[in-house]
């Protein structure tokens, strides 16, 4: 998982389809960040991220 940015992102949370708390990372300093899913079961995650503009939600269907 890896995309791009162009603001300032406070945090990254990824969840599963059950609410559970996978990873989190806060304070990114990068533009790009990247998330290794190589260990993660198959399934829907969610990735919250949070920025000084306000916070958006981005689905991710894992399929192996």
């Amino acid at each position: 998982f890896k995309f791009a940015m162009n603001i300032k992102v406070n945090s990254i949370v990824i969840q599963n389809v059950l609410g559970e708390e996978i990873v989190r990372t806060e304070d990114i300093q990068n533009d790009i960040f990247s998330l290794d899913f190589s260990s993660f079961p198959t399934g829907i995650y969610f990735a919250i991220i949070d920025t000084d503009k306000g916070r958006s939600t981005k689905k991710i269907l894992l399929s192996k």
